[in-house]
């Protein structure tokens, strides 16, 4: 008779490996303190310890993400950030995505995170300034037009942050928004820094000019060391048409900080009005990295050097309607000097296409 085969002894189970709360909790809580102390190593190893323990957890994502963009690795850090807005519709989450995706050079997809941030907190002031200043930055100053006026500056007891939504209020052409917005800002905090210099800026767009060197000259005297107070008396200064003393208070705004691109645009306008080509158009250059130009990146390309040209080349408008025109005088040189073999395309006011498709046939529009 044979003997039964008795059964194969299990092999013992080892526990089962969760994930603590409580674990996770104290990984979040200290990666925390080390990002609010600068240590960013420190705080990406905790927190990607957290992802990987939970990794359906939207704060660990999240957190992992931000510091990921922090540290200057923006393309890491978006695979985290979705996953965590997959997870968890949190206007947080999605500004942070929106800055990653801004600093990878996704413009577009950083604007629709940040829609969609706007429409989960349609009545929070800073969402609204974070989509206004990204619009102004991608372009889109309608939209930041609209995401800034939306603000309601009444429930807002930051006085500089009343300053800088009024500053806002002036890159998209709403003056007495922002001498509202500065006014109340005042009445919280007087001594608050940029409420002078929205006063002023707001009152020069108004046409007050008197009143808006006034108003300047005391922030620029209110704070000597810095140079944007500087560089806006000397702006103002210049559109009351007073080069002459525009000049020497932008050469030392220059002075103090020669990488300012602010500085040195203004500082080309006024050389330009008092005939000095030859400085003017070098400081001019400095246009496309000012905030005012933020909407007006011109692909990356070798410039021109104004010779014969074999390949293509781009001419793009990038102020308004009436420098447009303006410029357009010059078309005709540039054509002529480019050359025959040149491939030239004009990115323009659309208003201006007709024109300019009729009076040069040979160029694309």
């Amino acid at each position: 008779m044979k003997g039964r085969r008795l059964p194969r002894p299990k092999k013992p189970k080892g526990p089962r490996r969760k994930s603590s709360p409580g674990g996770l909790r104290k990984l979040l809580e200290l990666g925390l303190a080390a990002r609010k102390a600068g240590e960013l190593g420190k705080a990406r190893s905790l927190f990607e310890q957290a992802a990987t323990q939970s990794p359906k957890d939207p704060n660990a994502l999240h957190l992992l993400g931000a510091v990921l963009t922090e540290g200057g690795d923006a393309v890491g850090a978006l695979p985290y950030l979705k996953r965590a807005a997959g997870l968890a519709e949190h206007p947080s989450i999605l500004i942070n995505l929106a800055a990653a995706e801004r600093a990878a050079g996704n413009a577009q997809a950083a604007l629709a995170a940040m829609r969609h941030a706007a429409e989960l907190a349609p009545t929070d002031a800073g969402v609204l300034f974070r989509l206004a200043r990204l619009s102004f930055e991608c372009g889109d100053s309608g939209g930041a037009r609209s995401a800034v006026t939306a603000i309601d500056i009444r429930a807002i007891n930051d006085a500089p942050f009343l300053a800088d939504v009024a500053k806002m209020l002036l890159l998209v052409d709403q003056p007495t928004a922002a001498l509202a917005a500065a006014a109340r800002a005042r009445a919280i905090d007087a001594s608050a820094p940029g409420i002078l210099d929205a006063e002023g800026l707001a009152q020069l767009e108004l046409g007050r000019t008197e009143e808006a060197l006034k108003i300047l000259r005391a922030a620029a005297e209110a704070r000597p060391n810095l140079v944007e107070p500087m560089i806006n008396l000397g702006m103002a200064l210049a559109v009351a048409g007073r080069f002459e003393d525009a000049l020497p208070i932008l050469d030392v705004a220059v002075e103090r900080d020669g990488d300012h691109a602010d500085a040195r645009f203004n500082r080309g306008l006024v050389r330009l009005a008092l005939g000095d080509d030859a400085g003017g158009w070098p400081d001019y250059a400095w246009r496309l990295g000012t905030v005012a130009f933020a909407g007006h990146r011109p692909a990356r390309a070798p410039e021109w050097d104004g010779g014969p040209l074999a390949g293509n080349l781009v001419i793009e408008g990038e102020q308004g309607l009436g420098d447009q025109i303006m410029f357009l005088s010059c078309l005709g040189d540039a054509i002529t000097a480019a050359g025959r073999s040149a491939k030239i395309e004009v990115s323009i006011d659309p208003r201006l296409a007709g024109l300019v498709t009729r009076s040069f046939p040979e160029i694309s529009v």
